[in-house]
């Protein structure tokens, strides 16, 4: 299996750095899938919206993204 391979080359300690490195880099995101990022909203006990978001917002962009009308 080919990531067998990559994992195999990426453990083996005669092969030379650059190798086992390129192994290690292409083998990673099938170990180590990366996470998603979402926003996650909720209304706090005041009924205030709050949002925990990882991604910079201006404030006009927040306010057109999560003010609900009325």
């Amino acid at each position: 299996m080919p990531l067998d391979y990559m994992l195999s080359v990426m453990r083996d300690e005669q092969a030379d750095t650059a190798t086992r490195l390129d192994a290690a880099v292409k083998a990673a995101p099938y170990v180590h899938p990366k996470l998603a990022t979402i926003d996650h909203a909720h209304s706090g006990p005041d009924n205030r919206l709050y949002i925990i978001s990882d991604k910079p917002m201006t404030e006009e962009e927040w306010e057109r993204a999560y003010v609900r009308p009325g």
